[in-house]
């Protein structure tokens, strides 16, 4: 009797890989200055397991206002709960900080900090945006 090779293949999930990450499109009008100016923000989040430890979540967060551009980078997101965070500038963009709260849900992001220099509150609608629904 020929005996046959036995192989076994072990597949290793590394929780840098994991496909449980999600991507928010998030828009909304922030009220900037004093007296208030009502602007539009949008937002691109991404929230993802954290590539460094595997069990934290972060949020990759680009802000876009025109062509203005800020982006952040959120380690240890937890949602419902506030964070500080700082978008840095690009391309001569403005710089916006303070705390950020993506409500635990991931419909409704809330920003209180500042544009620049000057105050800003916004909240923001959020929508899931999946590449499975446009066939990719």
């Amino acid at each position: 009797m020929r005996s046959l090779p036995f192989v076994v293949v072990t597949l290793i999930a590394t929780p840098a890989l994991a496909a449980d990450s999600t991507w928010l499109l998030c828009k909304g009008i922030a009220e900037v200055g004093k007296p208030a100016t009502k602007v539009h923000l949008a937002i691109s989040a991404f929230e993802h397991r954290d590539p460094t430890t595997g069990a934290d979540r972060g949020l990759d967060v680009t802000i876009l206002r025109g062509s203005h551009v800020s982006r952040a980078m959120i380690k240890k997101l937890e949602t419902g709960k506030p964070i500080k965070f700082s978008a840095k500038p690009i391309a001569g963009s403005v710089p916006i900080a303070g705390k950020l709260t993506l409500s635990i849900d991931m419909t409704k992001l809330t920003i209180t900090g500042t544009l620049d220099k000057d105050p800003l509150t916004a909240t923001f609608t959020c929508e899931t945006l999946d590449d499975l629904a446009i066939g990719h």
